[in-house]
């Protein structure tokens, strides 16, 4: 489970001119994880997970002039998609029962697609608000980066082994497709750069020979970060000059996860 939220942002010369609000409460995750033991000190595991629900919440949409708001409008979120993979190598560095410190190093793909419906607009704000239904929008955002991460392990018991992982990259690299569906544009985002960030604690516990269950919850934060921008018309294929620094976004989560895991 994710549960947390994302901004989509809009700059001209500089100044703030939209920003969108995501959220994810929560966006509700399956899937898997493969380890292997190559060598005793090494540890390699891939993990893809998929969003299975489908409302997350509202998204806000504020325009600005001048620095002052000038609309409003709020809808209901829904999810069009979620993939998420990540491929990491831990080496254990230290060794010393019952504590075990493993350096990280690791690649992560995410892909979240977004879809804002129905709701109402308020222009200017506090006005009386008038209602809108349909999609009016579409985000969608791939995030790829790689990273590097430390993690401590602790063995209390035979059986329960407690985890705290840390994780850093700014090689973040953002590409989103806002599609306007009324307005009839759809506009391309391209960030570089990007600084990646999380931190977490886990549990194991073994169950017999061949199984345990793990509990884990991380936090994950990606700075705001700005790019270029262009757009395209849909309805002519005419595509507008590419703004500088015209796009931003950011990113903050946590996630739960329940694990049932089968030893070979």
């Amino acid at each position: 489970m994710m549960h947390g939220a994302t901004a989509e942002l809009v700059f001209d010369q500089g100044e703030k001119i939209s920003e969108l609000t995501w959220e994810m409460k929560p966006i509700v995750l399956t899937g898997y994880t493969f380890s292997a033991n190559p060598h005793k000190r090494v540890e390699a595991h891939f993990s893809y997970w998929s969003g299975v629900n489908n409302h997350l919440g509202s998204v806000e949409d504020s325009d600005f002039q001048d620095g002052i708001k000038s609309s409003f409008s709020k809808h209901t979120s829904a999810l069009e998609r979620a993939y998420l993979a990540d491929l990491n190598v831990g080496y254990d560095f230290f060794q010393s029962d019952p504590v075990t410190f493993t350096g990280i190093l690791g690649y992560s793909l995410r892909r979240i697609k977004m879809g804002a419906k129905d709701g109402f607009v308020e222009s200017p704000p506090g006005s009386t608000p008038k209602d809108v239904f349909g999609t009016g929008i579409e985000y969608e955002q791939i995030y790829k980066f790689p990273y590097v991460g430390v993690s401590l392990d602790t063995v209390l018991q035979q059986r329960l082994t407690l985890n705290l992982s840390a994780f850093y990259s700014n090689q973040v690299a953002i590409d989103t497709l806002d599609n306007h569906f009324k307005r009839g544009i759809d506009f391309y985002d391209t960030m570089r750069g990007g600084v990646y960030y999380a931190f977490g604690p886990s549990a194991h516990f073994r169950i017999g020979r061949n199984n345990a269950v793990s509990l884990s919850s991380l936090y994950m934060k990606i700075k705001e970060v700005k790019g270029d921008s262009y757009s395209v018309n849909t309805s002519t294929g005419e595509r507008s000059s590419t703004r500088e620094n015209g796009a931003g976004t950011r990113f903050n989560a946590y996630t739960v996860v329940l694990s049932w895991m089968v030893l070979m």
